[in-house]
């Protein structure tokens, strides 16, 4: 049964078509609307999930982190003691720096812009260096550090750590000799009409294929490294920490790229170059 008008008018054609054109764009507001509450909701869950990770779960690691170190600072252990005590450590730290690498994307994701101002560079990376030894105690770990006679600051936020941070255990991770060496080799050079610092973090690791150093920077890259090599198997991480230090290196209008450390021979280790703009 057909709905008629109560005056008797049929509407015209034009505002037939008007009508229809309405009852779309209604349409769409509703869905969208529906659709933007969903989002909602979902980021609202995202959060609390994030807060579950980087405060509750946080919150649990911490006091097993000091409890190891108490135990390594003032009881005498037998070498094999030592051995899995330092293992327990690094892998309560390594949860810890996962966390904070959560934690520090999604302030990334929530803050699209950050205030950038001058860094002391040869500071930020003397921090890098202590914190990696105290992670890594179940390996010698030598890491070499040149600087320029002068000062070196460049144009970054309060994360600059984390950049040189993941760079340097992931090369710690990824290197199995017996004692690992790595180099960071810090210069100013002229880039694109800046000046620019240059930060060589060079490695003697296992080193990563050609062919698989254009996807170095994104999420899939670590899975894709240990079907590569098999022995890499043990190497613990998420695979968050390179693409983390590419979206922060972007954010501070830097460059950064991946060279193997002998010309030709991808297996003799591996170079990442960090270019980072002057004030």
């Amino acid at each position: 049964q057909l709905d008629y008008p109560e005056n008797g008018k049929i509407p015209t054609k034009d505002i037939m078509q008007a009508m229809e054109t309405y009852a779309t764009v209604a349409s769409i507001a509703i869905d969208n609307s529906i659709m933007f509450r969903e989002m909602s909701d979902a980021r609202s869950e995202v959060k609390m999930y994030l807060d579950l990770l980087t405060h509750d779960v946080g919150n649990f690691i911490n006091p097993v982190t000091a409890y190891v170190e108490l135990v390594l600072g003032t009881t005498q252990v037998s070498p094999t003691q030592y051995k899995y005590l330092s293992s327990a450590l690094e892998s309560t730290k390594s949860i810890s720096h996962l966390i904070r690498n959560v934690r520090r994307s999604a302030q990334m994701m929530e803050q699209q812009t950050s205030e950038i101002v001058p860094k002391d560079l040869g500071k930020s990376l003397g921090m890098v260096v202590a914190e990696a030894k105290a992670v890594f105690l179940s390996k010698k770990v030598d890491i070499r550090v040149k600087l320029p006679d002068d000062d070196v600051w460049v144009m970054a936020d309060d994360l600059l750590e984390e950049v040189f941070y993941n760079l340097v255990s992931n090369s710690i991770k990824y290197d199995e000799h017996d004692e690992v060496v790595i180099d960071l080799v810090v210069d100013v050079v002229d880039f694109e009409g800046r000046q620019h610092a240059r930060v060589q973090v060079i490695d003697r690791g296992v080193g990563i294929p050609d062919e698989l150093k254009p996807m170095v920077f994104t999420r899939g890259f670590r899975e894709m490294h240990r079907m590569e090599r098999p022995s890499l198997q043990k190497a613990k991480g998420a695979g968050m920490g390179l693409s983390l230090v590419k979206s922060l290196v972007d954010r501070y209008g830097g460059k950064i790229w991946l060279e193997n450390r002998v010309y030709g021979d991808h297996s003799m280790g591996t170079t990442f170059v960090v270019l980072m703009p002057l004030p």
